[in-house]
C-alpha cells in the first residue's frame, strides 16, 4: 500500500524534532473525538468494524492493550512499556515484525520516525517498542499513514482519542511538525 505524501514524508524522516513550550499547550487538548470508558470502546469497536480502517495504529501502552483485550487488531502498536512515565509490565502483543527505536520525552527522532515509516511499509502486523517516550509518535503515523486509516491515541485522565487520516489532518499535523524544533543526532540524545 503506497503512503500518502512521500516526497514530504521522506524528506521529514532524515531529520529529528523537539516539541516547543507552546506546542506542549496544543497538544495537551484532544485533537479528535475521545472515547471514554467500556461505552466509548464498545463505540469505537462498532465503528472500526463498520468502516475499516486502511490502516489501524495504536500509540502507547494503555491503548494496545484495552485493543488486545478487546481482540481488535491493530496493524501497527507503539508502545514504550510505561503508562504516565511509570514503568509497566510489556504487554503480549501476537505481531509479524517488531522494531525498535530511541525517542527521548518531547522529540521525534530520525530512529522512532523511520521506525514508524518501516512498520506501515512492511504489510505485516508491527510492534514498535520505544526506548524512552512515544507520546509524540501520532505525529509521524498520521503524516506516514494512508488516507482513511486510523489512529488512536491515550488522552492522560480522559480516554482514546480517535484520528481518521485525511488530508485536512495532514495539513494541520504538518503546520504542527513545521512549528518543532529541527534537531540534529547530537541534540537527540539530551
Amino acid at each position: 500500500m503506497a503512503l500518502e505524501s512521500p516526497e514530504n514524508t521522506q524528506s521529514r524522516s532524515g531529520k529529528g524534532y523537539r516539541l516547543t513550550p507552546g506546542l506542549r499547550r496544543v497538544l495537551s487538548k484532544p485533537f479528535g473525538p475521545v472515547y471514554r470508558g467500556a461505552s466509548g470502546v464498545a463505540e469505537l469497536r462498532s465503528i472500526i468494524a463498520k468502516e475499516k480502517p486502511a490502516r489501524l495504529i495504536a500509540i502507547g501502552d494503555v491503548v494496545s492493550a484495552i485493543l488486545n483485550q478487546r481482540r481488535i487488531v491493530a496493524d501497527v502498536y507503539v508502545v514504550d512499556h510505561r503508562i504516565m512515565r511509570k514503568p509497566v509490565k510489556p504487554i503480549k502483543l501476537k505481531v509479524e515484525k517488531a522494531i525498535k527505536a530511541e525517542n527521548p520525552p518531547s522529540h521525534i527522532t530520525q530512529d522512532a520516525w523511520k521506525a514508524v515509516e518501516q512498520a506501515l511499509s512492511s504489510g505485516k502486523t508491527a510492534l514498535i517498542e520505544i526506548a524512552g517516550e512515544e507520546d509524540l509518535l501520532a505525529i509521524p503515523a498520521v503524516l506516514l499513514a494512508p488516507v482513511g486509516s486510523l489512529v488512536l491515541y491515550g488522552q492522560p485522565r480522559e480516554g482514546i482519542v480517535a484520528l481518521w487520516v485525511n488530508e485536512e489532518l495532514k495539513r494541520r499535523i504538518e503546520a504542527i511538525v513545521d512549528d518543532m524544533i529541527v534537531v540534529g543526532n547530537e541534540d537527540q540524545d539530551r
